[in-house]
C-alpha cells in the first residue's frame, strides 16, 4: 500500500499542475527524466488536458526488492484509477484489475509532496478484486484458522470500498470487509503512519468466518476477534497470540455448550451490504 500510494501521489503532482504541453513527445521526455530522477517512476506516455482525463500509460517503479507495473493510470475530478496493476515483493506478486483512489473535493497535495502536509479528509479507496499469493500477512492469517492452502498459491481477495482520510502523514481507514479465497470474510481498520513508517492496523475475524470454520452456532452476529498489525512498513508483523487464545476458548464451546463465550476487544461495526452478498 505504501509503495502504491507514493507512486500515485507523485504522479498526481504533475497531473494537478502541468499544462497540456506535457502531452507532446518532448514534454513526455522531460517529465520522464524528472520523475525518474526524483521518484524512480517511469512511464511510456502521458496525455494531459485541463478539461478531460489525464492519462499515464505503462508505468514502472522499482525500489529494492519491490516492483510495480501499471498498464494505465487515469486522473479526473480528483480521482485516480489504475488499471492492470502488478506488484512484486521479492518473488511474490499481487495483481489487481482496477484500483481507484478518490481523494475528495477538499483534498490538498503540495508541490514538494511533503507527507506531513498532504490533506485528504474524505477519501475512498476501492481495491476491488485482487489476487494475492499465500505469503506474508495473508499466510499468517490463514494459519490462525488452520486453513490449508498451498504456500505461494494464488488467493483471490475481494474488498469492500474503504472510506479513509489522510492528514499529518497518517492514513486512517474505517472498518472495511474483504472476502478471502471466495469463502472467508475478514476486515481491516485503523491506520498506517507514513511519517513514522509504522503500521497501526487491525485485522478482524468476524462471526461469519468463525462460524464457518469452527462450526460454532451461538456467536453474536457482531462478534469479531481483532489482531494487530505492527512494525515498520517494510516488515509488518501480525500479532496472533491473543487471537489464538480466544479461538482455543471458542473450540471448548463444541464440548461445553454452556461455557461462556470469550470476550473480545471493542471494534468498529461492519458496514453492510458487501459486494459479494
Amino acid at each position: 500500500m505504501r509503495t502504491f500510494l507514493f507512486l500515485i501521489l507523485s504522479l498526481g503532482i504533475f497531473v494537478f499542475y502541468l499544462p497540456k504541453i506535457a502531452s507532446t513527445k518532448f514534454g513526455n521526455q522531460i517529465l520522464n527524466q524528472m520523475l525518474v530522477k526524483q521518484t524512480g517512476i517511469e512511464f511510456g506516455s502521458a496525455q494531459f488536458s485541463w478539461h478531460e482525463a489525464q492519462v499515464f500509460k505503462e508505468i514502472r517503479f522499482k525500489e529494492k526488492n519491490k516492483r510495480v507495473e501499471i498498464e494505465e493510470l487515469l486522473f479526473q475530478n480528483k480521482e485516480f484509477r489504475a488499471k492492470k496493476i502488478q506488484i512484486w515483493v521479492g518473488d511474490h506478486h499481487l495483481n489487481g484489475d482496477v484500483i481507484t483512489l478518490a481523494l475528495g473535493e477538499d483534498a490538498y497535495i503540495p508541490w514538494n509532496l511533503d507527507i506531513n502536509t498532504i490533506y485528504a479528509p474524505h477519501m475512498t479507496i476501492r481495491l476491488g478484486k485482487m489476487i494475492w499469493q499465500n505469503f506474508g500477512a495473508v499466510k499468517d492469517l490463514l494459519s490462525i484458522l488452520q486453513l490449508k492452502i498451498r504456500f505461494d498459491a494464488d488467493i483471490p481477495l475481494w474488498f469492500q470500498d474503504a472510506p479513509a482520510s489522510f492528514a499529518n502523514g497518517i492514513l486512517h481507514f474505517e472498518r472495511t470487509e474483504f472476502l478471502l479465497d471466495n469463502a472467508y470474510e475478514f476486515a481491516f481498520w485503523d491506520s498506517i503512519d507514513f511519517s513514522k513508517g509504522a503500521y497501526h492496523l487491525k485485522i478482524g475475524i468476524p462471526q461469519t468466518t468463525l462460524t464457518k470454520v469452527l462450526d460454532i452456532k451461538t456467536l453474536p452476529s457482531d462478534y469479531t476477534i481483532s489482531l494487530r498489525v505492527t512494525g515498520p512498513l517494510s516488515d509488518p508483523t501480525l500479532q496472533t497470540s491473543s487471537a489464538l487464545k480466544t479461538i482455543a476458548k471458542l473450540l471448548l464451546l463444541n464440548q461445553l455448550p454452556l461455557a461462556p463465550i470469550p470476550s473480545t476487544k471493542p471494534c468498529p461495526k461492519a458496514r453492510p451490504p458487501f459486494p459479494w452478498d
